[in-house]
Order: C-alpha cells, then structure tokens, then sequence
C-alpha cells in the first residue's frame, strides 16, 4: 500500500514466492507502468484480480488529480493489456470535488466493457492521522447523489453472509492491521 508497486525491482520475485506458497495475488496500481512484458509476467503468474485507480476519463481531469501528463492514457494502455490476457481486473475512482462530474460516465465506460468498476467518495485521513485530504471531500448533496446513482445502476445491495476476500469490514481495522 502507498506508492507504486510496479516501481518495485523485486516485485516478481516477491510475486513468484507468493505464487508458490498460495497466495491469493490482488494488486493495486496506476497501470501507467504496465509493459506488454510486465503483462505477459503478470498473466504466467495467474494474478488473481489488478485494481487500477482511475478518476475521469478526462485527460486533464485524471492528470490534474495524478500531477502526471498523459496518466490517463497510460494507465487506459495497461487495462487493455491485462484485459487482453484475461487478467480480472477492477477500476475504482475515488470522488472527490475535483472529479464529482465524471464518476457516472467513468462507471459507466467500464461496465458496459464488462469490467467492475466501485465509486466511492470517502476520503480518509492519511495513516500518519493527517488530515489534509479531506478538503476534497464532497459536500453532503454530493454524496447524496453519488449514492443515488450507485443504488440505481447496481440495485439494492445484499450484505454478504460470510468474508468474502475481497472484501473487509472497516477501514480502521484494514489500515491498521
């Protein structure tokens, strides 16, 4: 968690050792690093799921948020790689008041592609307990509407009847674990 792990030169050789003990592999990422080689490693290893981070699909949207031009379209190039090697794959889009008007197309775009894709609009403090995020939070009316939208494209929503792993009770919990 934190940074990117792709950055890592000894990312593979700790996804080989997870590999062969039977971990469950779910990885999070910008994609912006992902190579047609990196893919290829990625789908010999049976990934289980990539999360990719993605907040608009506006160049200057996504870039602004990620302080890096031509993000988008990098990040857009490594889900067409793993989804072209069947690597499951998740988009999340945090929403903040920098993107509030591009989460429905985003959701949108990539279910009718067939790829999951969560809106969320929590904004939390750092681990460290800072909390200088939260000044992109969105206003309750915001909020509000974005739930709306949820409810309406994914229904009522069952609680699960047992831990799924992909899923986890809180974030406390999560992040201080």
């Amino acid at each position: 968690s934190g940074g990117e792990l792709f950055l890592r030169k000894d990312l593979f050789t700790i996804l080989e050792y997870a590999r062969k003990s039977r971990f469950y592999i779910k990885l999070k990422t910008h994609g912006g690093l992902i190579t047609e080689e990196t893919a290829d490693k990625l789908a010999e290893l049976g990934i289980n799921r990539v999360d990719f981070s993605v907040y608009s699909l506006k160049d200057d949207v996504h870039d602004y948020i990620t302080r890096r031009s031509g993000s988008l379209k990098k990040t857009m190039e490594g889900i067409d790689r793993l989804i072209a090697r069947n690597i499951p794959i998740r988009v999340n889009c945090s929403v903040m008041n920098l993107n509030t008007d591009c989460y429905k197309e985003l959701f949108t775009h990539f279910t009718d592609r067939g790829i999951d894709a969560s809106i969320d609009g929590s904004i939390r403090g750092s681990n460290g307990g800072g909390i200088e995020t939260y000044v992109l939070g969105l206003t309750l009316e915001e909020k509000i509407e974005m739930e709306r939208f949820k409810r309406e494209v994914l229904g009522t929503i069952p609680k699960p009847s047992a831990m799924d792993p992909e899923e986890h009770i809180c974030w406390a919990g999560k992040t201080s674990a």
